[in-house]
């Protein structure tokens, strides 16, 4: 594929996880989930995707451009993976029943090499959403009236 996916088969895993909309550290969502112990934080980065604006969340489709986002380790896949599934929606190997699709994408760092990471793309159409131009949810969240306690907390963790 030109957009730097790739098919994942049962048996492999890339190691990380690449958030980009409410489960990246500080929204609400995260906080209300029990992922936490099976991820360590890895660094900022950025995929070749597009985001648009679903109201209390984001959805990334393979596109060009940018969306930028959180990159972490996952230290558990079996307890992490199902958990992450159910909140995106996704049903693995059941495109059409899924929300999200769980996919493996190229992720650049903003120190580091490339690393690949399971990413979850939107599977649905996108209706009306809106584009969000520079790909970044956090900053494009900050400017909106959050819905329902979506919106970010100050970040503890500081960006290297």
């Amino acid at each position: 594929m030109t957009t730097g996916a790739r098919a994942i088969t049962a048996h492999s895993h890339p190691g990380h996880i690449f958030f980009y909309g409410t489960l990246m550290s500080g929204f609400g969502l995260r906080r209300r989930v029990a992922i936490e112990p099976f991820l360590r934080f890895v660094g900022p980065g950025a995929v070749r995707a597009a985001l648009f604006d679903l109201g209390p969340y984001p959805a990334a489709i393979r596109a060009e451009g940018t969306v930028r986002g959180e990159l972490y380790a996952v230290t558990c896949a079996a307890r992490l993976l199902p958990r992450v599934d159910a909140i995106e929606g996704c049903v693995p190997g059941d495109v059409l029943r899924s929300q999200y699709v769980r996919e493996a994408v190229e992720v650049r760092r903003e120190r580091g090499p490339r690393q690949w990471a399971w990413i979850y793309f939107y599977a649905r159409p996108l209706g009306d959403a809106a584009w969000i131009p520079g790909g970044d949810y956090r900053a494009h969240a900050a400017r909106r009236t959050p819905p329902d306690g979506f919106a970010p907390r100050p970040r503890r963790r500081r960006w290297p």
